[in-house]
């Protein structure tokens, strides 16, 4: 007999929110690789804070994206993948 483990809950993200993320996963990738010149695995960008929610299709797969706002990229959008 096989016993299921309880699936987690997902974390909430609420607009306004202040997060973290690891730098190798936002995005525009360019944006960040000129700010941080060398980005480690572990590396992550703190104080980002969250304004939207949005759908985005990249190679026909539709996937949800966070838009975060940070002070040291004044006017552009940061973003990174949900899950």
């Amino acid at each position: 007999i096989f016993q299921m483990s309880p699936r987690r809950k997902k974390k909430r993200i609420g607009i306004g929110a202040t997060c973290s993320v690891l730098k190798r996963f936002l995005h525009p990738s360019k944006t960040i690789q000129q700010k941080y010149n060398k980005i480690a695995s572990f590396d992550r960008l703190e104080g980002l804070i969250v304004l939207r929610r949005e759908e985005k299709t990249i190679r026909n797969n539709t996937q949800v994206f966070i838009i975060f706002r940070h002070a040291d990229f004044e006017g552009i959008e940061i973003y990174c993948d949900e899950d």
